[in-house]
């Protein structure tokens, strides 16, 4: 289903780990590190690879971050204003968003086989692309209990 929606997005600009961490807070959290794909609470250190993406557990509250050697440029996506968490936001705004199922990993060819253990927990992705000049897309993933 693919649906179009108002959110507000937040941009807390380039930040050090610890803020990063105080940011996501207690949303499960989807990285890639030397192991693998990831999904669980933020993890300690910044993963080696370049994202992170976090969620609430209603898929409302959405977190990103690029990860750049020493810094993390963090944004946030949201269905209302930014209630405070871990730190403020440079700027916020209200943005439209479409949302649409993703793909499982490995169902696109575009990376190789991952761990059973983690696509089990999958049971859907969902995108949302904000409808910007630059467009950046939020994950939320809906895990099996």
């Amino acid at each position: 289903m693919v649906e179009t929606v108002k959110r507000f997005l937040h941009a807390f600009g380039a930040n050090d780990w610890a803020t990063v961490r105080r940011i996501v807070g207690d949303r499960t959290a989807a990285w890639a590190d030397y192991d693998g794909f990831q999904i669980g609470p933020c993890p300690e250190a910044p993963p080696p690879y370049s994202h992170l993406w976090a969620w609430s557990s209603d898929g409302e509250s959405l977190i990103r971050v690029r990860v750049d050697a020493e810094s993390c440029v963090v944004g946030a996506l949201s269905r209302e204003a930014w209630p405070g968490e871990g730190a403020a936001p440079l700027e916020s705004h209200e943005v439209e968003v479409i949302k649409r199922p993703g793909l499982p990993w490995g169902e696109d060819g575009q990376i190789g086989d991952q761990s059973g253990e983690i696509l089990g927990r999958v049971e859907s992705i969902l995108l949302h692309e904000t409808l910007t000049p630059s467009p950046v897309t939020f994950v939320s993933v809906s895990l099996r209990h």
